[in-house]
């Protein structure tokens, strides 16, 4: 196993910060959402900072191609996690994007490595991160503008909810199209068996 190095724990921090994550969304307070957006802030500058630093050092490795998206799956369904908890995102909605990361890390990516491909990010993953990424923080400040802002009336609050739960569906299913780079990739690897018979 490769040794680990600076961008390989600034990834595994990210798998820590989960957890934690998820706690501080559920805590329901202004402290708790104030604590949320800064791991979420902290977490994708660890997401920027691992990918340069191996680049620039050549410290880039399989293991990293690995664990840095199943790093960044794991922290983005804590924090929906958290949001279904909370009431802000429909658990039909959150079984999306738990299905979609399962079917890539419980079957894509084990598959490619045992046959001996690592992997990594594509264009498409990119995108959906960045989008989670913006949709999260924007989830993240309504719940506490509703908080900083008691007096709101009930159909403001409820509108926020639905426009949350609105874009998150959206997130979910780009997240799914998402897939379709990696499906392809499979695809030219394994074509399908010709099954018409010889006459």
């Amino acid at each position: 196993m490769s040794r680990l190095n600076l961008p390989n724990l600034l990834t595994l921090s990210r798998l820590v910060m989960a957890p934690v994550l998820a706690a501080t969304v559920m805590a329901e307070t202004l402290t708790g959402d104030i604590a949320s957006l800064v791991l979420l802030l902290i977490a994708g500058i660890t997401d920027l900072l691992d990918g340069y630093l191996a680049r620039k050092y050549g410290q880039a490795t399989d293991f990293e191609k690995v664990v840095d998206p199943l790093a960044d799956s794991f922290l983005f369904l804590a924090l929906f996690y958290g949001f279904v908890a909370t009431g802000w995102m429909p658990l039909w909605v959150y079984l999306i994007f738990l299905g979609r990361e399962g079917f890539m890390h419980l079957f894509l990516r084990p598959y490619f490595l045992l046959r001996g491909v690592a992997l990594g990010a594509k264009w498409t993953g990119k995108v959906k991160a960045a989008l989670q990424n913006a949709v999260g923080y924007a989830v993240l400040l309504a719940m506490a503008a509703t908080r900083l802002w008691p007096e709101w009336p009930e159909p403001t609050r409820r509108g926020l909810r639905d426009a949350a739960g609105w874009a998150l569906l959206a997130v979910a299913a780009l997240s799914l199209a998402s897939l379709w780079p990696y499906v392809a990739e499979l695809w030219r690897r394994e074509p399908p068996r010709n099954t018409e018979s010889g006459g």
